[in-house]
């Protein structure tokens, strides 16, 4: 961060996975080491940590329209048995680290009402339901190898609906991982393994792919809907011919 963020003695960084600014001057970290999600105010000080003990796989960060977190966890990428009984979960805080709500179960990979696959990313829809994209490419063995979907929930955590399945026809998932709305309303959903952008109305109808963005981990669409896409994977193995990077562009 450079230079700015000052972390607490004995903690080091993790891969940052979600970053939200609080609106003055700080930001809200959630990261793949401990503690799991950190304030940082605008000196770049740690104010308030919570979540200790809690991830596996720290996998997507969203705030609701009532100022509570939302932070994933994805379960382990492979078949580990240190991380047996743990993973899969949605969990709510509030701004003070009290969890409100769990989602998922503990330990289970599965799409579900109440179970994940494995959670990779969380938004705000424009009604404050919470969406989140389930089913992270690669997952262990043991986990629901198809199923791949987006799953809406509201903030109560109520099962409203989900659609999707494992492949890469229209409509279809490999990997969603990352989600975003634009002004109009639109879910952007990264479907990361099958390298393109698949564009959602609000009741789930597809209305547009977009491959031009290569192979996405990351979206944020600003107010003027401008679109940022973030690859972290293209390469020889992953998207060969094309690079990572960001790519930026009118959503």
């Amino acid at each position: 961060l450079g230079g700015w963020a000052m972390l607490p003695d004995g903690v080091s960084w993790g891969a940052v996975i979600g970053i939200i600014p609080d609106g003055e001057g700080g930001t809200w970290v959630h990261h793949r080491s401990e503690p799991p999600i950190m304030h940082f105010d605008s000196t770049g000080t740690v104010v308030k940590t919570f979540g200790e003990g809690m991830f596996v796989m720290a996998h997507g960060f969203c705030r609701d329209h009532d100022g509570n977190f939302w932070a994933g966890d994805s379960g382990p990428f492979r078949d580990d048995p240190r991380t047996a009984g743990r993973g899969y979960q949605f969990f709510k805080f509030s701004p003070d680290g009290e969890l409100l709500m769990t989602l998922g179960q503990a330990g289970v990979s599965r799409a579900g009402r109440d179970t994940f696959i494995a959670p990779t990313a969380c938004v705000v829809a424009p009604n404050g339901d919470i969406m989140i994209a389930d089913g992270h490419d690669p997952r262990p063995a043991t986990s629901q190898q198809d199923g791949d979907r987006v799953v809406r929930y509201t903030t109560d955590g109520e099962f409203v609906d989900a659609w999707g399945q494992q492949g890469s026809g229209p409509g279809e998932f490999d990997g969603p991982h990352a989600l975003a709305y634009d002004s109009q309303g639109r879910l952007f959903v990264a479907d990361r393994s099958n390298n393109r952008v698949q564009i959602f109305d609000q009741e789930g109808e597809l209305l547009d792919m977009y491959e031009q963005y290569s192979r996405i981990s990351g979206l944020f669409i600003t107010a003027d809907d401008t679109l940022y896409a973030i690859d972290s994977e293209s390469g020889v193995q992953n998207h060969p011919g094309w690079k990572t990077g960001v790519r930026i562009g009118p959503a």
